[in-house]
């Protein structure tokens, strides 16, 4: 994917996101966009982005930084799968 498909992709997924976020938001570092999403309630977090040419999602819990802690990297060849994975994932948070 161009970088600039990338970044559109990435926002999409974002958009895909927001119903199940209580926030989130499109970041840049080393490895290009990525969204940051937190559940309703801050305890389930994750972050989404494509990585070569696959979606990788890092699951974290935690409702602070001294007791968040990763839980599973998924990693995914299509975005159906990677915004599946994220949807069920923040969905722990509305219960």
């Amino acid at each position: 994917m161009a970088s600039l498909d990338v970044r559109a992709d990435i926002e999409a997924l974002a958009q895909g996101l927001s119903d199940l976020c209580g926030n989130y938001s499109v970041r840049d570092d080393e490895n290009g966009p990525f969204v940051l999403a937190f559940g309703l309630r801050d305890v389930h977090s994750l972050e989404l982005r494509w990585v070569g040419d696959e979606y990788q999602v890092e699951l974290w819990h935690g409702a602070t930084v001294a007791v968040e802690r990763l839980i599973e990297l998924v990693q995914v060849k299509t975005r159906e799968e990677a915004i599946s994975r994220a949807r069920a994932w923040l969905r722990n948070d509305v219960i």
